[in-house]
């Protein structure tokens, strides 16, 4: 009985680090995303400065 508990016990750790790793994954695409726009719109404003 112990054994059945501990590879529950397991399966439920392994599920939840690899539910963690999709989410901390899909945070990091995320944010890579935003800092790519983000300095495509500081090249957008620095390029109309540069204009006037």
């Amino acid at each position: 009985m112990p054994d059945e508990l501990v590879k529950m016990f397991l399966e439920e750790v392994i599920d939840s680090i690899s539910n963690l790793s999709d989410a901390l994954s899909c945070i990091l695409q995320y944010y890579c995303v935003a800092v790519e726009e983000n300095k495509f719109i500081e090249s957008k404003n620095y390029e109309s400065k540069e204009e006037k």
